[in-house]
């Protein structure tokens, strides 16, 4: 079975949870992802966002001030009696693909300044070209990380899609030995200076990136066609998924409450998850996962 993210360099990773990653990128519905330090959170972001040839940037939000994002304001524009800000190398508005990395170290008032641009692609009600949102954050509860801080309800509630990534202690011993021998991202950056510009001192080439982003574009036109198919194939989901949400509020005992956000983002996950795996099935020729037990890793993912 292909492995896409493998390569880009991302090992250990399960298709289920590569399915999830094609899921996001075709929806445009937010991602979380949460896991220990040297999961390859941030990396696989800037591989995908790298391989499609989109915009990225990773921002800090533990450091990231808001001005780092939106930019100065523009004086003259100002004494016109219009607001615009002044765009450099790293402010949001040109960037297609954002990853919100630290998201729970941000404090609680700069976490609500990310609400807007996760929500709606907007910062202060002006438009950006963002596309895709993902964050990534370390385990709040893990002893092993300090100054984390609990993430604002309303906040979580804006991700479609919550992704564990493997720590490498819990991975097969062939994909631990594929991480030690990679090289790549800001991986031994001298080595280029001692050796013939022929030999590639990175694990992934810019050439392999970009030709997995296109057996990535190939995948997703076709999850497309079959999203759409399965709107009308599985007409009764809106039902199934309201008596669900019932269900699930009483085997609860009231503890869990789905609301119409949450239950549409389920929604959209089942059909997208659904469509990654018949386009995968089409274009690389993987098995068709049963459907009751895809259907069950991404109810369970998305909540």
């Amino acid at each position: 079975m292909a492995k896409l993210l493998e390569e880009l360099g991302v090992y250990g990773w399960s298709v289920e949870d590569e399915n999830l990653v094609l899921a996001s990128l075709l929806t445009g519905d937010p991602l979380l992802m949460i896991g220990a330090h040297g999961a390859a959170k941030t990396h696989v972001a800037y591989k995908v966002g790298q391989s499609l040839g989109k915009a990225f940037m990773a921002y800090d939000a533990s450091k990231a001030l808001f001005e780092d994002v939106l930019g100065f304001p523009n004086v003259e524009s100002l004494r016109a009696g219009r607001v615009e800000y002044v765009p450099s190398a790293v402010t949001v508005w040109d960037k297609e693909f954002v990853l919100i990395d630290e998201i729970n170290r941000a404090l609680p008032e700069l976490q609500a300044k990310w609400l807007e641009i996760i929500r709606s692609r907007k910062i202060m009600g002006f438009q950006t070209a963002v596309k895709w949102v993902w964050a990534a954050m370390n385990p709040s509860d893990d002893s092993r990380y300090n100054g984390t801080q609990i993430l604002d309800a309303a906040l979580v509630g804006r991700f479609a899609t919550f992704l564990y990534p493997p720590e490498v202690l819990d991975m097969e011993e062939e994909d631990r030995i594929r991480v030690v021998r990679h090289i790549n991202g800001d991986d031994a950056p001298s080595l280029c200076e001692w050796l013939d510009e022929d030999i590639p001192t990175r694990t992934v080439t810019m050439e392999q990136t970009s030709a997995v982003g296109l057996h990535i574009g190939a995948v997703l036109t076709e999850a497309a066609t079959h999203f759409a198919a399965l709107r009308e194939q599985f007409s009764t989901l809106g039902e199934f998924l309201s008596r669900f949400a019932i269900l699930v509020l009483k085997e609860s005992g009231g503890k869990v409450r789905l609301d119409g956000r949450r239950l549409g983002f389920i929604y959209r996950n089942l059909l997208a998850v659904r469509g990654v795996e018949l386009a995968r099935t089409d274009a690389l020729g993987d098995p068709l996962p049963d459907l009751a037990e895809s259907a069950k890793r991404v109810i369970l993912a998305s909540i």
